[in-house]
């Protein structure tokens, strides 16, 4: 019985090879997103610490005038980085979809991969067969000789 040898099997190599380049980019994307999330917290926690830090002292105009700056910045920042958060979250999705259209060609490809081998198998079986009537022919043609 000779091997079965699927035709489209270098097509499905690179298809899989795109999966997982897909995935890769993927983990890229939730890394970027952790490291902003955690830089969101860090500004955050800063924050917080410096306003409990001040709460508890009586504050001078020119020290006021400071901490308010202060806000102001840290308030862009964090509006920075949820723009940039947005951005990942919407490259994500984008590739997540494209993941999904990727694995749905490798399924696609591996079902027809399938359908082929037992289409081969079925025709092995017919091959094999017809050659075990035939020795099964000639066995009883020579015994009645």
């Amino acid at each position: 019985m000779a091997k079965f040898k699927f035709k489209f099997d270098n097509v499905k190599k690179v298809k899989e090879a795109l999966e997982t380049k897909t995935k890769k980019e993927i983990a890229v994307i939730d890394m970027e997103i952790a490291r902003e999330k955690e830089q969101k917290q860090n500004i955050i926690d800063e924050a917080n610490e410096l306003t409990r830090k001040y709460e508890k002292h009586n504050l001078k105009a020119s020290e006021l005038r400071f901490f308010k700056n202060y806000k102001t910045v840290t308030e862009k920042k964090i509006e920075r980085i949820d723009e940039n958060l947005h951005k990942l979250d919407v490259k994500r999705e984008l590739k997540m979809d494209e993941l999904v259209e990727k694995k749905k060609e490798n399924k696609i490809l591996s079902k027809l991969e399938e359908n082929m081998l037992q289409e081969y198998e079925k025709e092995q079986n017919k091959l094999d067969l017809k050659k075990f009537d035939e020795i099964a022919t000639q066995k009883f043609v020579r015994r009645d000789k």
